[in-house]
């Protein structure tokens, strides 16, 4: 019997050859001096765009963009410092980009600086804020500018999926916190530059408010609460972006001292440690305060400082979040889990047996990742992690009988390295006779 092969369809012959012709295009008028460049930009945003956003639905013009998009980074990698990517990509942005499109994957030039680049980021700003779904990915493992990415969050405020690989930071992450209010899916994975300080940032937003001439208990000498202080400053932890910033690039906005604040509170635990009501620091929730630091002297108190996390709206909206290959450790992972009650899965992160086996709460994971589980943490996992229906353990330090403990686990992946000796061992002797 002759074997058939089953032909795509009109629609997909046409819609492969119109993006290969748009690739070819685009790539040609790329090239030139900049005068050209410039005024063949003008030609595409003032002639061609309105012919094809007039005669292209949206639903056409966002495969377009994903296929033609894919096409210029194959060419440009084939090419190599040949080819134009940036330019191209930012002429096809301006050409089929518009605010009806919903979902948008661009892959950034390997370039750090590069103008283009920040070009099409300021069209993403401008058309993009009806996006649902963007993803920037970087074929190098570069950093990318916080200012161009708050740009971009700030205009795309209806966001349910947000992909950085690679290009993640703890400055993009407390922007995400701070913009991205409705997100569902967020994929950070491998992005080495992301630490515990960035997922609090993510989290939450730390406010320190200098209580100095506050009495016992947040009260006042003018006898208002802690709701309503006296005049106080307001101190707001912030990102700070400019040239002369630390390499760490945190900052702190209007903060009188903090030798003195910390000489402050130095001497604040070392003369009321474990202090009873009046004194110490106490993790009381009057007034959304996290913390509150008094220094007490006989029958008159001070508080000094008090400190508020303020949690950020995608903290009841995150489901998943790729924390695959960064450097986030157990700690940041417990603060997470705890700010994200509805949290399902890390993605291929790995939960270390010391995390299960000395964490205490319940969490909502349904998949889990762990390497060289032992039979206490699998015993641990199951009052951990009721949820989870999905298992993947690297090398397992636990007994196979341990899984009757885990009934409610639909499934369960085991990779052992032993079995991957033994198994290209085989292969040599065969080879060898």
């Amino acid at each position: 019997m002759v074997r058939h092969k089953q032909p795509k369809s009109l629609y997909q012959l046409c819609h492969q050859w119109f993006s290969e012709y748009l690739c070819e295009k685009v790539v040609s008028v790329g090239y030139g001096d900049a005068a050209r460049c410039n005024h063949a930009l003008s030609n595409v945003r003032q002639r061609l765009r309105p012919f094809f956003i007039e005669h292209l639905p949206a639903m056409v013009r966002t495969t377009l963009l994903h296929d033609t998009g894919e096409l210029l980074f194959h060419r440009a990698q084939l090419a190599g410092v040949d080819c134009d990517y940036g330019r191209s990509l930012l002429y096809l942005l301006y050409l089929l980009f518009t605010r009806e499109v919903r979902s948008l994957k661009v892959t950034l030039c390997c370039y750090y600086g590069c103008r283009d680049m920040e070009g099409a980021l300021r069209c993403i700003k401008k058309h993009g804020g009806s996006l649902e779904r963007l993803q920037l990915c970087r074929s190098s493992l570069l950093r990318m500018d916080p200012l161009l990415f708050r740009n971009v969050l700030t205009s795309a405020t209806h966001l349910s999926s947000l992909s950085v690989r690679n290009i993640c930071s703890d400055a993009m992450l407390k922007l995400i916190g701070t913009h991205s209010r409705a997100l569902r899916h967020l994929d950070i994975a491998s992005s080495k530059q992301v630490s515990d300080a960035g997922i609090e940032s993510l989290c939450c937003q730390v406010h320190v408010v200098d209580g100095v001439g506050m009495g016992a208990n947040g009260i006042g000498v003018g006898g208002t609460s802690l709701m309503q202080p006296p005049p106080t400053s307001s101190l707001t932890v912030q990102e700070d972006y400019s040239s002369g910033a630390a390499e760490s690039s945190m900052g702190c906005a209007a903060i009188p001292s903090w030798r003195d604040l910390r000489d402050r509170m130095r001497h604040c635990l070392g003369d009321d440690r474990g202090g009873g009501s009046s004194g110490g620091c106490g993790n009381g929730d009057d007034g959304g305060a996290d913390g509150i630091i008094v220094a007490s002297s006989g029958c008159s108190s001070e508080c000094l400082v008090s400190v508020r996390h303020v949690l950020h709206p995608l903290c009841h909206t995150l489901l998943s979040l790729d924390l695959t290959d960064t450097s986030v450790t157990n700690a940041g992972l417990l603060l997470l889990l705890r700010k994200v009650p509805r949290l399902t899965s890390l993605g291929e992160y790995t939960v270390s047996d010391h995390f299960l086996r000395t964490t205490a709460g319940r969490f909502a994971l349904t998949s889990a990742h762990t390497r060289k589980l032992s039979s206490t943490g699998a015993h641990r996992m199951t009052k951990v992690l009721p949820k989870l229906n999905s298992l993947t353990c690297w090398q397992p330090a636990f007994d196979i009988a341990d899984l009757a403990r885990m009934a409610f686990i639909r499934q369960v992946t085991y990779q052992t390295t032993a079995l991957y000796c033994t198994i290209s061992a085989l292969h040599g002797q065969i080879g060898s006779k």
